[in-house]
């Protein structure tokens, strides 16, 4: 048994255990109020008005003559089976690697240039029967994939908006956002407030003369994925440039935090930018239209 450093007590390996086990500190305490209301009574509830379910969410169909060429090319070589699967009004691609799908779509010399990549994205298809790939190629679209434009229209439900810069810029109104696309906020970000990130963002937000850049992720599961989208928020979320007045903040949901959300709510939890639920925005809005500091949560009521 080891001895504690400078405690003169044996440490047992359960007690070892047990220290390495112990949450990390929560460095922001808008990132604290997130984790809580995490677990608060109609969190999901709440959540679902902000990531409702999409009408594209749920199965799509194949029609049947275009189904009927899948059938007939699937007795045929990898090729032509994939130039069946890869075809405008199949919904999706039904295998599990999709690296090269796009490429080969585009430009199908490159399927016949590469034999080995083709087969390995065609291993798992072949091992289906036809009705397993009916059902993978019509499953419901990633609800991740359109997180983001659903945090910007329910943010243009609670703030005043406006998609002429010179309008956004000008605006009178003490919390106003920018209403464009993610690769038009970044263009702006990169332009005029010194952002250096490679992501689309999902929403900028004028505060007085302070300005805030925001990533937005709903998390549904754990995993490596989930880890990537966290750390890409939370490279947004530590932005704290004092002299240009340009904050991040980092709106993060589901999964991720949750004290068993693994590596991602570790991640959080060590973040001292704003890591904040999107239930937490608008409050938080207010604490900085208040001069609150991204870092500090609003004084309590006297």
């Amino acid at each position: 048994m080891a001895r504690g450093r400078g405690t003169g007590t044996i440490q047992t390996p359960a007690v070892r255990a047990s220290a390495r086990q112990r949450p990390t500190r929560i460095s922001n305490p808008w990132t604290r109020r997130s984790i809580e209301r995490a677990t608060a009574p109609g969190y999901l509830d709440a959540l679902s008005e902000i990531y409702p379910l999409s009408d594209d969410a749920g199965d799509r169909e194949i029609p049947d003559d275009v189904w009927a060429k899948v059938v007939e090319a699937s007795s045929q070589d990898d090729a032509t089976f994939f130039r069946a699967l890869t075809g405008s009004r199949i919904p999706r691609w039904p295998g599990r690697d999709n690296r090269f799908i796009a490429m080969f779509a585009a430009n199908h010399d490159l399927i016949l240039l590469n034999p080995g990549a083709l087969s390995d994205a065609m291993r798992d298809v072949r091992a289906m029967d036809l009705e397993e790939l009916r059902i993978a190629a019509t499953a419901p679209i990633s609800a991740s994939r359109q997180n983001g434009p659903y945090f910007r229209s329910w943010l243009a439900q609670q703030i005043p908006t406006a998609s002429d810069i010179a309008t956004f810029e000008g605006s009178r109104h003490p919390v106003v956002g920018l209403n464009r696309g993610d690769e038009r906020l970044n263009r702006y970000a990169s332009e005029k407030l010194g952002y250096r990130g490679d992501k689309g963002l999902d929403a900028i937000v004028r505060v007085g003369d302070t300005f805030l850049i925001v990533e937005a992720k709903f998390i549904t599961a754990s995993g490596g994925n989930q880890t990537l989208q966290a750390a890409d928020a939370l490279s947004v979320g530590k932005i704290h440039d004092v002299g240009r007045k340009v904050y991040g903040a980092a709106v993060m949901d589901g999964f991720c935090l949750l004290e068993n959300g693994q590596r991602a709510h570790q991640m959080i939890r060590r973040s001292r930018g704003p890591v904040l639920s999107a239930l937490l925005f608008t409050d938080f809005l207010e604490h900085l239209a208040a001069g609150g500091s991204p870092r500090s949560l609003p004084a309590p009521p006297p």
